[in-house]
């Protein structure tokens, strides 16, 4: 589940990135409930003519009511989208994969999921399980100990499996990671047994909800905490720094921090910054059948958008084909999500 795969892409070294300001709230409404005036008036007791006004509650409930319908509406649309983008995609793909997406600044999401499998997470839950260490230490009032700091940086930037494994001990192994998901939302994440943190089960949408964990203001983890797990997974290693990547389009400004060596408590502020590409790979080939599980997870800014990525692959041939599969679902995933936001009207 470490060292660099072969025939990655390698790219140079980029400066430290503090989680960017934009994300740093939850997603904005898709679209705005119709002004009160609109409304069929409401049924009730009636006088001199004049409909009796509803009460605040009511035209509140009414309110987020068609905020979640038109933000359903327009997620359902997104998912039909997906689908026929990654069509030609999936066509002769080997093995199984997934894919979750969603626009950090819009808040419009899709999931392609053909079906209900689940996918060993190979070394993508190291992510979880520094977001599992950092609740810990919330909890416990603390910024991390010099220890856990010193296995943070390597089990994110370079994959360590010895990092990682002291880490999932120290937060009491697949119990605490499951407690900790149920905090960040995660609903469909299965921990691995015993040490074998690499076997947890996961889906695309709840990898999805993991990085919403890292980057929203309304996560259960704080903003110094999520500043400084979000400015490792932009420290990744060149050569590792495959997958979700292949959706990145050129930044326009640039800007620099220090890089990512304080504890939580002591991390810079979120600031507006040149947007970098954070992301988590696992890559594992399976004893038993000698197929790989290729998985990639990260934020990446496409044509003026903050993405959220998460593709899940298993049963591939080869890590290359794993690879080669995952990054092509990206970019395409991609396209389609901002390609219909910023498509002008048609003409009738």
């Amino acid at each position: 589940m470490t060292g660099p795969p072969t025939g990655a892409r390698a790219t140079v070294g980029r400066a430290a990135r503090p989680l960017p300001a934009a994300m740093a709230f939850g997603p904005l409404p898709v679209a705005v409930s119709p002004p009160v005036h609109s409304r069929t008036a409401p049924t009730g007791p009636v006088s001199a003519g004049i409909v009796a006004p509803a009460s605040a509650g009511t035209l509140s409930s009414r309110s987020a009511a068609a905020v979640a319908a038109a933000k359903a509406a327009a997620d359902a649309a997104a998912d039909a989208r997906l689908a026929d983008a990654l069509a030609d995609v999936a066509e002769g793909a080997p093995g199984h994969f997934s894919l979750a997406i969603a626009d950090a600044d819009t808040g419009i999401r899709a999931v392609y999921a053909p079906d209900e499998h689940r996918f060993a997470t190979a070394s993508i839950v190291k992510a979880d399980i520094l977001a599992a260490l950092l609740l810990r230490a919330q909890r416990e009032g603390r910024s991390l100990t010099q220890e856990e700091t010193n296995d943070a940086g390597p089990m994110i930037r370079v994959s360590d499996n010895a990092s990682a494994s002291r880490l999932w001990a120290r937060i009491g192994g697949g119990a605490g990671l499951a407690e900790a998901n149920e905090r960040l939302g995660l609903t469909a994440t299965t921990p691995g047994p015993g040490g074998l943190w690499g076997l947890t089960q996961t889906t695309a949408a709840d990898q999805l909800r993991l990085l919403e964990a890292i980057t929203r203001g309304d996560s259960a983890l704080s903003s110094a905490s999520r500043t400084y797990q979000y400015d490792l997974m932009t420290h990744i290693h060149p050569g590792q720094d495959w997958g979700v990547t292949a959706a990145q389009t050129p930044a326009t400004t640039t800007a620099s921090t220090p890089a990512a060596t304080t504890t939580p408590a002591a991390a810079p502020s979120a600031a507006a910054t040149t947007p970098v590409a954070a992301l988590k790979n696992g890559w594992l080939p399976r004893s038993a059948t000698g197929l790989w599980v290729v998985n990639t997870i990260g934020v990446v800014q496409h044509d003026g958008h903050r993405l959220l990525i998460a593709v899940l692959s298993d049963d591939q041939p080869s890590m290359a084909a794993g690879i080669r599969l995952v990054e092509a679902a990206a970019a395409r995933a991609a396209e389609a999500l901002t390609a219909a936001e910023t498509a002008p009207p048609t003409q009738s």
